[in-house]
């Protein structure tokens, strides 16, 4: 279901309206504004962008979401000092 439909849907059984709509859209639309967003809608490279999850890191990440690791759902996470184990229970 695309979000305009769910939109719409809201509007049509009473859960908003369409001034509130229009009023968060306004909103959204100023902060692109007062962020140069439309004047310049593209950004250089920066760490940010270098830091963003490899896809190894995405392939592992749904693996877990999905329960499929080791079989059960567990997650483990470590650090250089720490390994921390969740279970579901």
């Amino acid at each position: 279901m695309l979000a305009e439909d769910i939109l719409v849907g809201a509007c049509g059984v009473g859960r908003s309206s369409v001034a509130v709509m229009d009023d968060a859209v306004r909103r959204v639309l100023l902060l692109k504004f007062e962020q140069g967003l439309f004047e310049h809608p593209f950004i250089e490279a920066s760490a940010l962008t270098s830091a963003a999850p490899t896809r190894e890191q995405l392939d592992l990440t749904e693996e877990f979401a999905a329960g499929e690791a080791n079989g059960k759902r567990t997650l483990v996470l470590r650090d250089a000092q720490h390994e921390y184990v969740f279970t579901e229970q």
